[in-house]
């Protein structure tokens, strides 16, 4: 493919859109992902929980969630970082955002 045109035609949708949607490439993702978005924060621990995930399966998504920008890797406080049952995750504003407008327009 000629690289030219496709750069003239990916010029048309900003990278930081195109990034977050790329991350959202399977079920698992997309699930995890709408779980945060309408359920709020949640620990690592209540995600693998809730779909009795394997630990490293669990963190692969929410590390692809968190490169996206699509969701926030957060603790409550500076000395909680490290110790993966106080950092919580909760969607980005850009999550929430795209989420609500890929419903819009789709519904």
């Amino acid at each position: 493919m000629d690289q030219e045109i496709i750069k003239k035609y990916l010029k048309e949708v900003p990278i930081e859109i195109r990034i977050p949607i790329k991350k959202l490439k399977n079920d698992q993702v997309w699930a995890v992902y709408i779980a945060l978005i309408n359920e709020g924060p949640k620990y690592f621990n209540q995600i693998e929980e809730q779909f009795t995930a394997n630990p490293n399966e669990i963190n692969r998504i929410l590390t692809v969630l968190v490169d996206g920008g699509l969701v926030f890797k957060q603790t409550n406080r500076l000395s909680d970082i490290g110790d993966d049952k106080r950092i919580f995750y909760s969607p980005t504003p850009l999550g929430i955002k795209l989420y609500h407008t890929v419903l819009d327009v789709i519904i």
